[in-house]
């Protein structure tokens, strides 16, 4: 029995034995394993650290590069990488820059933002020949401009126009404010909507389209902003210069309603000649009648109150229109239109009436 007490002691000092030995093994390769990965990720890291190092070089590196473009003036060939609402991503070594829409040339002239959208599209993965214009490392600002060649050649074309020279134009696109037309080149211009044709019109395409050939004159040239204005109507007769001998204060005539504003109603009175009918030259008792129920198109009967021809202005007034002259207007109106200039005769009214016809 004792016996046994003794093996069985020995048994339990041999199992914890064992368990140390067994612990003491199993901690030195968790030490090992642990010691083995500090040391990877010592070098891990400084492997982290000397990319960054390099990159952060090469960086650096390549705004100095970016720098010496900038004062040489001197062109470089560069990888288009993507696009953004504002322009093109540029690829710089390992930086990346801007090329803002407004520093291309291509898209002076596209005022549709789809097409825009689709120059540029085509452009990504192209190389283009650049010039750095702004270097700013602190705003991580690197900005390039596709104007160089094109804007020197249109600079020196410029500078060789003079004013009041006429010229042949061809329309290359259309927008809300005028025409822009192609002087030859690479050279555009642009022609006011307000100096397109003496009458007053809602927008260029109605009387002309891209594509077309056009006499224009040099009305003012820019060099600093590179821009010239031309003017179409300036070669076209002036309907102004004779409006005197043609009209005169108190006279009656016809117009059609060609655009209502707020303040009054424009009619045209002949080709490239309107007057304003001031709202409070309305009928007394018809105002609010007369603006909701106007339309573009209608002739309605008015008096010359007023010529401007230097202000290229002539006021009329419905208010100064009797019932009597309205009356015999618009009973006579086939016959009006077929003799172009009748007179209105009541007791107290002999005057002259004009037409809108009359000298279109």
């Amino acid at each position: 029995m004792a016996m046994e007490k003794h093996m069985n002691a020995d048994f339990i000092h041999d199992d914890q034995r064992f368990d140390d030995i067994h612990t003491n093994q199993e901690k030195k390769h968790n030490e090992s394993i642990q010691k083995f990965v500090q040391t990877e990720s010592k070098l891990i890291s400084e492997e982290a650290n000397s990319i960054n190092s390099f990159n952060e070089a090469g960086n650096n590196d390549d705004w100095v590069t970016a720098q010496s473009h900038l004062i040489s003036n001197l062109p470089v060939e560069q990888k288009i990488i993507d696009q953004n609402k504002g322009g093109l991503l540029v690829e710089f070594g390992n930086l990346q820059g801007f090329l803002p829409n407004s520093q291309m040339p291509e898209l002076k002239n596209i005022s549709q933002s789809n097409q825009a959208f689709e120059f540029k599209r085509r452009m990504i993965g192209t190389m283009m020949r650049l010039l750095v214009i702004e270097v700013d490392k602190k705003r991580n600002r690197l900005i390039f401009s596709a104007k160089f060649g094109r804007e020197d050649q249109s600079y020196s074309q410029l500078a060789g126009l003079n004013i009041g020279q006429t010229m042949s134009a061809k329309v290359v696109n259309l927008v809300q404010f005028g025409a822009f037309v192609d002087l030859g080149r690479g050279t555009n211009g642009l022609v006011h909507i307000s100096e397109l044709f003496w009458q007053r019109i809602n927008h260029p395409s109605e009387i002309m389209k891209i594509g077309d050939e056009i006499t224009v004159t040099v009305q003012e040239i820019d060099l600093d902003r590179n821009r010239v204005s031309l003017s179409r109507k300036a070669l076209q007769p002036n309907p102004w210069l004779e409006i005197e001998g043609r009209y005169k204060v108190g006279d009656l005539v016809e117009g059609q309603i060609t655009s209502i504003r707020p303040f009054g109603i424009f009619l045209k009175l002949a080709t490239g000649v309107e007057g304003l009918l001031y709202e409070s030259e309305y009928s007394n008792d018809g105002q609010a009648t007369l603006r909701d129920s106007a339309k573009p198109g209608e002739k309605i009967l008015v008096r010359i109150i007023s010529i401007q021809p230097d202000q290229q202005r002539i006021s009329l007034s419905l208010q100064q229109v009797t019932m009597e002259e309205q009356l015999t207007w618009n009973m006579h109106r086939d016959q009006l239109v077929a003799q172009r200039v009748i007179s209105i005769s009541s007791d107290d009214i002999n005057r002259k009436t004009y037409t809108s016809e009359e000298i279109t």
